[in-house]
């Protein structure tokens, strides 16, 4: 850019020139100068915006250019608009490039990661429940039985940190291969359901499948990848459920050729300024009625579940407001014919 400003001002024996560019924000920014920009008496061409919607200008100083001058700098100002854009393109290519290096490093990272803690952390958390069999037939202190019971949550804690980490970087894979056959999602549904009940009763909470609105809804999943998802958005769901609260799972149709698992509960919400970061990894919501949903606490859990809609050819939706619960849902193809 600043070659080609110098070129325009040496052709057409101009003072200077400059191109700018106006953000949505108002921000004018220089991308390329010339000689001396006399502002006052300088003429403005403006050029094309660009796909962002930045306004974006010829400034230029020196002589009073004839009719025929300002048709030829309007030619080349619509080639410099060009040169923005291809600028503007590699600079995203550059980043995108770095981005994909980055994110090899964190996936080769997690991977060497969690598998070099999952040995000793499942040998401690193995230990842990030992001792804390064997104090609890013997004389011990409140105070012993407190600190066990605290290294025993955390160190489960973390063993569900490093086996969602290397959950990550297996999704993360590019060599990674779904295992997918069809299945009625009525019926995986419902088997989830039931592994989850006695956890629901438990903690006062009621836990039912709708009934479907189509006797056969067949989607191609990896039925562990699909339970895994299902496990996640239920365990969160529990996790801000209060006692005497109710989920509810159902499977309907989206749209055509789209299906619906949802995963819906009234309990405490998420905060609209959450709900955009909410599947990224690591995060950790500051304003929700409730701790972060997320494995662990770590913001791992939906992390993963959007990476498996992901490999699925889908994605989640939420729905949610603060006080009055969360809806998350599965937007998967369907597959086939529906009767119902």
């Amino acid at each position: 850019l600043p070659a080609l400003v110098e070129q325009i001002c040496r052709t057409f024996d101009l003072d200077g020139a400059r191109i700018t560019t106006t953000g949505v924000d108002g921000a004018v920014t220089t991308r390329g100068s010339w000689g001396t920009i006399d502002a006052p008496s300088s003429t403005v061409i403006d050029l094309r915006s660009d796909d962002t919607g930045r306004s974006r200008r010829l400034e230029i100083s020196g002589r009073r250019l004839t009719a025929d001058d300002r048709r030829v700098v309007g030619l080349l100002a619509d080639q410099l608009a060009v040169a923005l854009d291809t600028e503007f393109l590699a600079r995203e290519a550059a980043a995108a490039v770095a981005l994909s290096e980055i994110d090899g490093v964190r996936t080769a990272l997690l991977r060497a990661v969690s598998h070099d803690l999952r040995s000793p952390l499942t040998a401690t958390v193995a230990c842990l429940e030992m001792l804390g069999q064997r104090w609890s037939t013997q004389a011990d202190t409140a105070e012993d039985q407190r600190l066990l019971e605290v290294a025993l949550r955390n160190t489960h804690n973390a063993a569900r940190l490093v086996r969602s980490l290397g959950e990550l970087a297996q999704l993360d894979e590019p060599s990674f291969e779904l295992r997918a056959e069809v299945f009625d999602l009525n019926d995986l549904v419902s088997d989830v359901a039931m592994r989850f009940a006695d956890r629901a009763r438990q903690q006062g909470v009621a836990l039912h499948c709708q009934p479907p609105d189509n006797e056969w809804l067949m989607a191609r999943v990896d039925i562990e990848l699909f339970e895994r998802a299902m496990a996640n958005l239920l365990d969160n769901a529990l996790k801000f459920t209060p006692q005497g609260g109710h989920i509810v799972l159902s499977v309907a149709l989206q749209e055509p050729g789209w299906v619906r698992v949802s995963v819906q509960d009234d309990g405490a919400g998420i905060a609209a300024s959450d709900q955009a970061r909410l599947f990224d990894r690591f995060y950790q919501s500051r304003q929700s009625a409730a701790p972060a949903m997320g494995e662990g606490g770590k913001g791992l859990g939906l992390a993963i579940v959007q990476r498996i809609a992901e490999l699925h050819g889908g994605r989640v939706l939420v729905s949610s407001q603060l006080g009055q619960g969360a809806c998350v849902s599965l937007i998967l193809p369907l597959v086939g014919s529906v009767l119902g």
